[in-house]
């Protein structure tokens, strides 16, 4: 029977790999397509299935997985992923996304067909936006805990989800938030009222008793 073989290679100028490049900031990241990687500047992984599919993963000096490219026949069908300074992955361009850069440009490719990622200061998503979707922001307190998210639909309407924590760090409650502006995330604490086994939040620091609707309450214990 046929079995799988991979085999360690660099890449070449016959099977060359476009070298896009991620400029901005983590809030905001640009892509542009730089021309192509100089021939040995790649580790290239080469997979042969069962079939004789050939898979080949394309990988930096980083360790960065830039390019994934499927072979069946005639068919080349090639992924690319591009990453900001700090690792972040930014941009990915499937294979449709590639197929249609030369007629349409980049920044309808990018509208239409690429996965888009944008991040906070302590590289939690920011945002991401799906191919031919809006974007969907997303809010974190310093922990790395999800506070807020906000689709194109909800922006339109000025809500919000918004995610509570007790101080034992346990997500407490889920609610929709109505209103303008964003909720203060400083103020998104509960204290467990043991006696009367309730939650209570700040309605003086964050007002949103009535701006709150659809709270749905985790409990623990």
């Amino acid at each position: 029977g046929h079995s799988e073989k991979t085999n360690y290679l660099t890449n070449t100028s016959a099977a060359r790999c476009r070298l896009f490049a991620v400029t901005g900031t983590k809030a905001n990241p640009q892509l542009s397509q730089k021309g192509y990687y100089a021939t040995g500047e790649l580790t290239v992984t080469e997979n042969k299935d069962e079939d004789g599919h050939l898979t080949y993963i394309y990988t930096d000096k980083l360790g960065q997985e830039i390019l994934s490219r499927s072979i069946n026949g005639n068919d080349t069908l090639d992924t690319y992923q591009a990453y900001d300074d700090f690792g972040n992955l930014c941009f990915v361009l499937p294979p449709l996304a590639i197929e249609k850069l030369q007629t349409l440009g980049l920044q309808k490719v990018l509208d239409l067909y690429t996965y888009q990622y944008r991040y906070d200061g302590l590289n939690n998503y920011s945002a991401k936006k799906m191919p031919g979707a809006k974007w969907v922001n997303y809010v974190y307190d310093k922990k790395g805990r999800l506070l807020l998210t906000q689709d194109a639909g909800m922006k339109a309407q000025n809500k919000w989800k918004c995610f509570f924590y007790d101080q034992l760090g346990r997500k407490v409650l889920t609610a929709i938030y109505n209103g303008a502006e964003q909720p203060n995330i400083h103020y998104m604490m509960i204290n467990f009222d043991a006696k009367n086994s309730k939650y209570n939040m700040s309605k003086r620091k964050f007002p949103i008793n009535h701006n709150l609707i659809g709270t749905s309450l985790d409990r623990y214990g």
